[in-house]
């Protein structure tokens, strides 16, 4: 034998045990990520597909599968989903028609489950305990309108195995059998976790309307196998429109009942708006010059609104202020309440907030650790004005609202329990109403800060405007990832629905509060004594008082101006005011006896007094009654879902 001969022989020799070596390698590290899993696995999973001319499809599927007593205990679970998109992206609903279960080829006792957008079939029995061994189950079922009708092709674009099984999948293989005279033209097939374009398998034509998908290597637990087969249009009968809207019913029974709830929900709320709230009238406001009746603050805005909000509340504690009950210090934006006169002369609720406030103590600081004294107060005031006004000037007709909350409810109830995990989802759901609600408050607020800042740039305007606008967002992204959590129990096209209801509850509640006659009129007074605060006609002022008793006139009518929502116009007026006094630095001599601050007024303060007083009034308030202070791919098609052991 020459040298060259055993040189070929020795790197021939090499060469095959360096393959052999490298081989084994390759099967111990595929066999160690297998039976990492455990012991239990899918042996074969074998899907043979009918495709009918109706659109439909008849599938069966033999899964050859190795119990352990470890996850498969009675029998195995296989989970198809009842929502798919194609490969254009379109979303299309599935039902499924089971025809046969059986095991080891003998009928089996099996039970059905439909969790959200899932079918579930659980085979076996729950009485029974299966002994370790190889199973063979076979499931077959029929699907309606399980072919996508292309501009150009029709197209089966189906899920085999799904990528939602808990063990490997050793084998794979789909058998297509499309209807007589239909001829495959194009094919594709991915392997691979959800989005995944691997092509570990091998495909052969079999026939014109047949072929064959089969696996090359198995499948990691969260993989699967996705073929789309197309065909020349004219086979397949494309479903009516009629048939569509059929089987579309069939699919989201829930969903259109939520949408008829909802449509009967808005119907009947604008039947008793019309009925009962509807109020359009021709006004005529003829401006006064004090306030009707001589009724407080808190008590036109209370009447005015129908309704008693935290500004009313600051308007109250502005007027005990200016008639000598208190006085306000502000450090620096920390404001702190002082009590004066217990007996000075103020309306009714004012009292009610005084008792409150004041009840062990003489001082009290607007901070979260005082939350419980002026939440107390605040729901004083709230009762006495209550008390004293509602069903006299106006009624809110709650009366009528019920059937709507409760209808509202009953919408809530259907999503969470069509969801196949009813308790987490309505809890969900209940913080989405909510999150909806807050995002609306503080998106107001934040609009109404940012005014106020555009109108008067100071830390003060600034600092609540930056603020609420934080708040806002922080909402919002607390309301969009609540969404976004309950995206996988909820259709994505429920929340639309869900957040029309809550709109629909809010509007009505606010169109349904109704004045009486008599409220009618005050209401009309209220508004004319508004016209007359927000006016720029010099006269009329100069008609109440001669200029030296600006001071005095700003004062009384202060508390009124931030409850009708006027106090920056009011301002402008008092600055006015002051400049027909005569006064030569106005801006410097104004210092009220009831209002002290760290910050000493300056050119420009005057004016701007009444929106700065408000806003950090209103924000310390704010804060202080809170305790805290603030293509085609792997997973396309139909078919699909996975499965596992119960």
């Amino acid at each position: 034998m020459g040298v060259g001969v055993l040189k070929a022989y020795f790197l021939n020799s090499f060469s095959f045990l360096l393959f052999f070596f490298f081989s084994i390698l390759l099967f111990f590290a595929f066999s160690s990520s297998v039976f990492a899993y455990g012991s239990e696995k899918i042996l074969n999973f074998e899907s043979n597909i009918v495709v009918n001319k109706d659109a439909s499809v008849d599938v069966t599927e033999i899964i050859s599968v190795y119990a352990n007593q470890e996850r498969i205990l009675h029998g195995i679970v296989r989970q198809l989903p009842t929502y798919y998109v194609d490969s254009y992206g379109v979303a299309h609903s599935t039902s499924y028609e089971l025809k046969e279960v059986l095991v080891n080829n003998a009928p089996s006792d099996y039970h059905t489950a439909f969790p959200y957008h899932q079918f579930k079939v659980y085979v076996g029995s729950a009485d029974k305990i299966l002994a370790p061994g190889i199973y063979v189950y076979t499931i077959q079922y029929h699907v309606n309108e399980a072919i996508n009708f292309l501009k150009d092709a029709d197209e089966l674009y189906w899920n085999v195995t799904g990528n939602e099984w808990e063990f490997p999948i050793l084998k794979a293989s789909a058998d297509i059998h499309l209807p007589e005279g239909a001829k495959i033209i194009n094919y594709a097939g991915y392997t691979g976790p959800v989005g995944a374009q691997g092509h570990n398998f091998y495909a052969q034509i079999s026939a014109e309307n047949a072929m064959t998908f089969t696996t090359l290597q198995p499948l990691m637990p969260g993989e699967g196998l996705t073929i789309a087969v197309a065909w020349p249009k004219g086979i397949e009968q494309a479903p009516t429109f009629v048939q569509k809207m059929r089987w579309s019913f069939h699919v989201n029974q829930t969903q259109y009942l939520l949408v008829e709830i909802t449509a009967l929900i808005f119907f009947y709320y604008l039947c008793m708006w019309s009925w009962h709230g509807r109020h359009w009238r021709n006004r005529t406001i003829i401006p006064i010059f004090e306030p009707p009746l001589h009724l407080s603050p808190a008590a036109l805005r209370y009447i005015r609104h129908m309704r008693f909000d935290i500004k009313g509340f600051t308007a109250a504690i502005v007027d005990m202020a200016i008639k000598g009950a208190l006085t306000i210090q502000n450090n620096h934006q920390h404001f702190s309440l002082i009590e004066k006169n217990r007996n000075a002369v103020i309306a009714d609720e004012e009292k009610a907030v005084l008792y409150s406030l004041f009840d062990d103590k003489t001082t009290l600081d607007l901070t979260p650790k005082n939350f419980a004294s002026i939440r107390g107060a605040r729901a004083a005031a709230k009762t006495s004005l209550k008390n004293a006004y509602k069903n006299v000037y106006f009624t809110d007709n709650s009366r009528y609202l019920i059937p709507g909350w409760l209808l509202t409810g009953v919408v809530f109830l259907l999503v969470a329990f069509s969801s196949g995990n009813a308790l987490p989802t309505l809890l969900n759901l209940i913080m989405f109403t909510v999150l909806i609600i807050f995002a609306i408050f503080f998106g107001f607020k934040a609009m109404d800060s940012i005014k106020n800042a555009y109108e008067f740039i100071s830390f003060s305007t600034v600092g609540p405007a930056i603020s609420a606008l934080f708040a806002f967002i922080a909402v919002l992204a607390m309301l969009i990832s609540t969404s976004v959590l309950n995206l996988s129990m909820v259709p994505l096209a429920i929340f639309p629905l869900l957040f029309l209801l809550v709109i629909f509850n809010l509007i009505f509640y606010q169109l349904l509060l109704v004045p009486t006659a008599e409220g009618f009129k005050l209401i009309d007074q209220i508004d004319g004594f508004k016209l007359f605060l927000t006016t720029t006609e010099r006269y009329r002022l100069n008609q109440l008082t001669i200029p030296q008793q600006a001071p005095e006139l700003f004062e009384t009518y202060l508390p009124y101006a931030i409850a009708l929502d006027v106090e920056a116009e009011w301002g402008e007026q008092f600055s006015r005011m002051l400049q027909a006094a005569g006064t030569e630095a106005p801006a410097y001599s104004y210092q009220p006896a009831w209002y002290s601050s760290t910050t000493p007024f300056r050119a420009g303060t005057v004016m701007a007094f009444p929106v700065l007083l408000n806003s950090g009034l209103t924000n310390s308030i704010s804060a202080s009654s809170s305790a805290s202070g603030g293509g085609g791919s792997v997973g396309g098609g139909s078919g699909g879902g996975g499965g596992g052991g119960w």
